[in-house]
């Protein structure tokens, strides 16, 4: 089968161009996500967290991130068995998850961790886009 059918056939194309798409966003994204903790930091107990999610859910959503954390993770750790981004991209992608396991919220400390966790975050989004984006060289005609 000639290259021309095999793009064609890529079923995958699509999903991996918006995929990059998603990770550069991401990356833009990241300063105004450190905007957003600088100007109105984390609650510190549950009480606050209630009070927040009541006044701004989406406020709320932003300031409790474990589950990015938790996909971050899970996604690195399947990248390991790829070699689509390669082994790099995925312990980038691990160091980045367990950096944003930190809560912000635990003083000084845990604000410093998470805003230095946007250092390995931003590295492991361009590591994926540059992925993708190889990717799609690698089938395109």
């Amino acid at each position: 089968m000639n290259r021309l059918a095999d793009v064609a056939a890529d079923p995958w194309r699509p999903l991996v161009r918006w995929g990059a798409v998603a990770a550069i966003v991401v990356l833009v994204m990241i300063p105004l996500q450190a905007a957003v903790f600088l100007l109105s930091p984390p609650p510190t107990t549950v009480a606050d967290y209630f009070a927040l999610f009541q006044a701004n859910p989406l406020l709320g959503l932003l300031d409790l991130d474990l589950l990015g954390a938790a996909s971050t993770l899970l996604f690195s750790f399947a990248m390991l068995r790829t070699r689509i981004f390669g082994q790099a991209a995925a312990i980038v992608g691990l160091a980045t998850g367990v950096t944003m396991l930190v809560p912000p919220n635990t003083g000084g400390v845990g604000l410093v961790v998470a805003m230095l966790s946007l250092i390995p975050t931003a590295v492991w989004l361009v590591l994926l886009a540059r992925g993708m984006l190889r990717k799609m060289q690698l089938t395109s005609p």
